[in-house]
């Protein structure tokens, strides 16, 4: 007890800081009415795996005849 009271501005700080993000994590968890409208997270985008490096188009070498 001795430690939190040494410095009350500190701890006036600790605590105005802890009530923030507390604030903060209760608004995004329980107050939030339906979805992100963009979520950052759970959505998947299928990307087709070709197994190439995207770039430009070329012709294949012609074989020469030995």
């Amino acid at each position: 007890m001795r430690i939190l009271l040494h410095s009350p501005k500190d701890m006036i700080a600790g605590v105005l800081a802890f009530a923030a993000v507390s604030a903060i994590i209760t608004n995004a968890l329980f107050l939030q009415a339906g979805r992100h409208p963009s979520p950052m997270f759970g959505s998947v985008v299928a990307v087709p795996a070709t197994g190439k490096v995207a770039g430009p188009l070329r012709r294949p070498r012609p074989v020469d005849a030995i």
